[in-house]
């Protein structure tokens, strides 16, 4: 059991911050702890309580929903020789979550995480229940087919290869096709 005051004193250690950002896009009953790892270099996680909110589409995940589409899973560090164990959310359930967020962060994250995807059509079925499923598409779409999109992806990803890239968009534009 860890009491208020000796996690807080462990967090500052470690050289961990609660955040309470207003800008972030969605809300509810959760904590956000950052780590500045290195300069301009942070590591955020969330806690989720009872519920999230899409501020965009007032679309919402509760945390049983949550607490369904994940697992325990061991997270390692790359250059933190850090382990914790954490209930991370399935990348299907992740998905969902950023094709209805569908700010341009969460654009880049789908066209990078579909090639993971499980279940095409139980994701376009989650958004749908929570918002119209073809206003987001739509947005999604527009988005990875502009001119600026590649160069949006790889100022970020760095070089990506065009069969990659061809790869990553069908697999989205098929999901206009899911039933």
């Amino acid at each position: 059991y860890y009491g208020r005051r000796p996690l807080v004193r462990d967090q500052m250690e470690l050289g961990i911050k609660k955040e309470t950002d207003e800008s972030l896009p969605y809300s509810g009953k959760f904590f956000r702890y950052e780590k500045e790892i290195t300069k301009n270099f942070k590591v955020s996680i969330d806690i989720l309580f009872e519920k999230i909110l899409d501020r965009q589409t007032d679309a919402t995940f509760d945390a049983s929903w949550v607490f369904d589409n994940s697992k325990i899973k061991q997270l390692r560090g790359k250059t933190v020789p850090e382990t914790l164990k954490l209930r991370i959310i399935k990348v299907d359930a992740l998905i969902a979550m950023k094709i209805l967020c569908c700010r341009l962060t969460d654009i880049r994250d789908v066209f990078m995480l579909i090639v993971n995807a499980e279940n095409p059509a139980w994701i376009k079925d989650e958004v749908g229940q929570r918002f119209s499923f073809v206003e987001r598409y739509t947005k999604l779409k527009d988005k990875i087919t502009s001119k600026q999109f590649r160069d949006d992806l790889q100022g970020i990803f760095g070089r990506i290869d065009e069969k990659l890239l061809e790869k990553h968009k069908n697999l989205i534009l098929d999901l206009e096709r899911v039933n």
